[in-house]
C-alpha cells in the first residue's frame, strides 16, 4: 500500500481542495490504474490496483457536481521512458502522453474510465462512464 496507493491518496487529498477553491472549470485530475489488478502479474501492483479502482470510483462520485473533471486511465500496457522502451518493445511514455492530451481536449470526458490497452486506443479514445458502472452495481 505504501508503494502505490498511499502516494496517490495523499496527492488527491492535498490537491482536490485546492482545485475546488480555484473553481476553474478546466480543472482536470486523471488517475492512472492498470491491468495488473486483473492479470496478477506483480504482487504489489496487483493488490494496490484494487484500491486505486475504488479511489477512482469515489473520486468520480465526489466530483461529479464540481468544477473538477476526474477521470481514470486504465492502462493495459507497460510504459517506459522513451529512450528505455525500444529494447523491450514497450510503449514509450511520449506515445502514452497522447492519451492525456486527448482527455484534456475532450471536455465531455468526466467521471470516466479511459481504456488504453492497444495501439488503437491512442488514436481513438475508448471510455465508459464510471458513475453508470457504480450506479449499476449498487441498484
Amino acid at each position: 500500500m505504501l508503494i502505490n496507493f498511499e502516494p496517490n491518496l495523499f496527492a488527491y487529498q492535498a490537491t482536490i481542495p485546492y482545485l475546488l477553491e480555484q473553481n476553474d472549470t478546466t480543472s482536470t485530475w486523471t488517475l492512472c490504474t492498470g491491468a495488473s489488478r486483473d492479470n496478477g502479474s506483480r504482487v504489489a501492483a496487483s493488490i494496490t490496483q484494487g484500491t486505486l479502482f475504488s479511489l477512482a470510483n469515489v473520486a468520480c462520485l465526489d466530483n461529479a457536481d464540481t468544477n473538477i473533471r476526474f477521470n481514470e486511465i486504465y492502462l493495459g500496457w507497460f510504459v517506459m521512458a522513451s529512450d528505455a522502451a525500444d529494447p523491450y518493445g514497450t510503449m514509450k511514455s511520449s506515445a502514452f502522453a497522447i492519451a492525456y492530451e486527448r482527455i484534456l481536449a475532450l471536455p465531455d470526458i468526466k467521471g470516466c474510465r479511459v481504456w488504453v490497452c492497444q495501439p488503437e486506443d491512442l488514436r481513438e479514445l475508448r471510455f465508459t462512464k464510471k458513475l453508470e458502472q457504480v450506479a449499476g452495481s449498487v441498484i
